[in-house]
């Protein structure tokens, strides 16, 4: 009986001893240490589930569903998984779909527009095309030899130039960065963005 008994206790003890490496595996999906170097969200922020503070869905997930749909969609809204890829049980929790505008829409005229605090800017067209645009020499508006090529687009806002940025250039979204030319640009109004790789 007793030789059972250690035998048992013995065979708990080392499966209790294996459970910790089976644990760190790579099945994490969040890290402690942003530092890491790991492309992991640090755990208990939004970019790990849009449940915690800060995240679009804090203080509305009351079970596990919705801790499960706050996982994913803060991994769609980092652009870590696409919309094909999150749940159909909760996809009607994203965002609504980006209509990418191609040549259609608002442009600008062809031609320099004068900055308040930056290099000229040429704009050559069409809108929402690779290298599209260039950066000038000049700082008064005479377009003096151009400095470096640049895509402009238009979006009507933030996030939507992010995801048409990325499109053109053929990025990750967190590999560009857009910037909102009527900032600095008198002539040019808002929803032209200049589209640049970060």
């Amino acid at each position: 009986m007793m030789k059972r008994l250690v035998l048992l206790l013995s065979a708990l003890l080392l499966s209790l001893l294996t459970l910790p490496t089976l644990a760190d595996d790579d099945t994490r999906t969040c890290t402690t240490d942003p530092d890491d170097g790991s492309p992991l969200p640090e755990c208990g922020t939004r970019a790990d589930n849009e449940c915690y503070e800060g995240g679009t869905m804090a203080g509305k997930c009351d079970n596990e569903w919705l801790w499960k749909a706050g996982w994913e969609i803060a991994r769609f809204n980092d652009g870590r998984l696409s919309r094909e890829q999150v749940n159909e049980a909760w996809r009607f929790l994203l965002p609504p779909p980006i209509e990418l505008v191609t040549s259609n829409g608002p442009s600008l005229a062809e031609g320099c527009y004068y900055s308040y605090s930056w290099e000229d800017l040429y704009y050559y067209g069409p809108i929402n095309t690779l290298y599209n645009a260039s950066y000038q020499v000049s700082y008064d508006g005479s377009c003096y030899d151009d400095d470096w090529d640049t895509t402009i687009i238009y979006a009507t806002d933030f996030r939507a130039a992010e995801a048409l940025c990325a499109s053109i250039l053929g990025m990750d979204i967190n590999d560009i960065d857009v910037y909102d030319l009527s900032a600095d640009y008198p002539d040019i109004p808002y929803g032209f963005w200049d589209c640049y790789e970060d």
